[in-house]
């Protein structure tokens, strides 16, 4: 009886040994393939991203006022309180005109930006500029 017993005790420890085991692996390869899913789930979304989420209202560093005018208009005046970029550019820009919105607009943002020796995320390092907007000629879209 007591034979009996040891090779029972045996056998059952040997099975239950294998059954955690494989639970153990089948638990890892299930981590595995969910981590290698989640991970490329979120690969394929950031790629889709716009970065910067939201563009700002003014270049890096540049402070940003923003009043109301007499027709009820929301303006935005951008500072250059640092003395950032060259030195021939405004110091105060008002970017809440026509001609500074839409897809030509961010253009001009962007060659006025880059022409004064600035950084404006979202403007100056994305391709905004289509090949359809003709470069102005016009003096505001300069650097002054």
């Amino acid at each position: 009886m007591f034979i009996i017993f040891i090779l029972y005790k045996k056998i059952f420890v040997n099975l239950y040994m294998e059954f955690k085991k494989t639970v153990l692996i089948i638990a890892i390869v299930l981590l595995i393939g969910t981590l290698i899913f989640l991970g490329s789930m979120m690969s394929s979304k950031s790629k889709e991203a716009n970065w910067p989420p939201k563009v700002a209202e003014c270049p890096d560093f540049w402070e940003e006022k923003s009043s109301v005018n007499e027709n009820g208009e929301s303006i935005v005046a951008c500072n250059n309180l640092h003395s950032l970029g060259k030195n021939s550019c405004k110091k105060t820009m008002n970017f809440s005109a026509d001609r500074w919105n839409g897809s030509e607009g961010d253009c001009r943002k962007s060659k006025w930006a880059k022409g004064c020796d600035l950084t404006w995320d979202g403007v100056t390092n994305q391709q905004v500029c289509n090949n359809d907007v003709v470069a102005s000629n016009d003096s505001s879209s300069t650097c002054k």
